[in-house]
C-alpha cells in the first residue's frame, strides 16, 4: 500500500497544528490504573503481568470478558479512546463464550512532565520520550517539529532554518513511517476484520502537526 505517493499532495491541508515555542513539555512516564472489578482468571492473570510490564507505554487499555477467562490488551496509542476501542473489539471478536468485554485497567501518563512550556498532549509513549530527546537537539534560532497521525505513528524534524521546513519535514517523516511499518494492512495481522476497517476510515492514517518548537 503506498502512503506518500497519494498522501503527500496533500501536505499543505494538514500544516495547520500547535503554536511555536521555544520548549516542549511531555510525558515519559506511564502508570496502571486498574479501573474494574471483575476477577481474573489465570490467562486473565498472565495477560494482565504482560500489559503491566508495558506500563510506560501509554495510552493503554486491559478489558476482560465476563463470560470466559479471556482478556485482550492495547498499548501505545496517542490516545485512550483508541487503545480501548482495539482492545475491547478483539476481546469482543476473540471471546468465544458470549459474554460481555469490560474495562479493567488503562495505561495514562504519569509523572511531572520533562521540559517547560505547554504539556503536549494526545501523544502516546513512545512519541513522548522521543519527543524529549529531539526538542533539545539543534542549534539557537532553528526550529523543529513533531507530526503524529490516529494509529500510533509519527515523525519528528529539528535543526530546520524555517517553521515551514520543519513542519512539512516532520509530516513526511510520519508519511514514511506509515509506509515503513507495513501501511494500513499491517493493522490487519493484529485487529479484527471490523476494528480494521474502522481503523480505515476516518481520516486515522492522516498526519498531523502536534508539537512545534523554535531554540
Amino acid at each position: 500500500m503506498r502512503i506518500i505517493g497519494t498522501v503527500a499532495l496533500t501536505l499543505a491541508l494538514m500544516l495547520a497544528g500547535a503554536a511555536t515555542q521555544a520548549e516542549v513539555a511531555v510525558h515519559t512516564k506511564g502508570a496502571v490504573q486498574v479501573v474494574g472489578k471483575v476477577a481474573l482468571g489465570p490467562n486473565g492473570k498472565r495477560g494482565f503481568g504482560a500489559f503491566k510490564a508495558r506500563a510506560r507505554d501509554f495510552n493503554g487499555a486491559f478489558y476482560v470478558s465476563t463470560g470466559a477467562d479471556h482478556a485482550e490488551w492495547w498499548v501505545d496509542e496517542h490516545r485512550l479512546d483508541d487503545a480501548k476501542a482495539i482492545a475491547k473489539a478483539n476481546c469482543e471478536a476473540n471471546d468465544g463464550a458470549g459474554g460481555a468485554c469490560v474495562l479493567y485497567a488503562v495505561i495514562l501518563p504519569a509523572g511531572n512532565p520533562v521540559g517547560a512550556g505547554q504539556v503536549v498532549r494526545n501523544i502516546n509513549g513512545s512519541l513522548s520520550r522521543d519527543l524529549a530527546r529531539s526538542s533539545a537537539k539543534g542549534k539557537a534560532g532553528t526550529f523543529g517539529a513533531a507530526a503524529a497521525n490516529r494509529v500510533a505513528k509519527y515523525g519528528m524534524s529539528w535543526g530546520q532554518p524555517t517553521r515551514e521546513a520543519a513542519r512539512k519535514d516532520a509530516l513526511l517523516t510520519c508519511l514514511r513511517s506509515i509506509e515503513a511499518g507495513g501501511g494500513a494492512d499491517v493493522y490487519s495481522k493484529y485487529v479484527s476484520a471490523a476494528t480494521y476497517q474502522r481503523l480505515l476510515s476516518g481520516g486515522r492514517f492522516d498526519c498531523k502537526i502536534v508539537a512545534e518548537w523554535q531554540k
